[in-house]
């Protein structure tokens, strides 16, 4: 079997959305699945799907302050498009396409 899929967490009255697991048979397959995720973006019906890969509790909490500072910066620099790319925030002007 190329992969296995489960849901996480119990199912709780009144909430719809559990995370759904996936586990891939190979590194290669999860590089491609995350490579083509962002293209769900682009669909009405998947707009809201986010596919995210496993982390440790040490990436998470990485990625967490990522984020935390980025919003941060959204808010300080509204004029600029702000992103996290290979574990850095970049930035860049809105109608500039290219990352500082």
């Amino acid at each position: 079997k190329q992969w296995y899929q489960r849901r996480v967490g119990k199912l709780k009255p009144g909430k719809a959305v559990r995370p759904v697991k996936v586990t891939a048979a190979s590194a290669t397959i999860v590089n491609q699945i995350l490579a083509k995720s962002r293209n769900l973006r682009a669909t009405e019906k998947f707009k809201t799907v986010f596919i995210s890969p496993d982390r440790s509790p040490e990436q998470r909490a990485k990625q967490r302050e990522l984020v935390r500072d980025m919003k941060r910066l959204v808010t300080e620099q509204p004029d600029k498009l702000h992103f996290i790319r290979n574990g850095a925030i970049k930035s860049t002007d809105k109608t500039n396409k290219t990352a500082e």
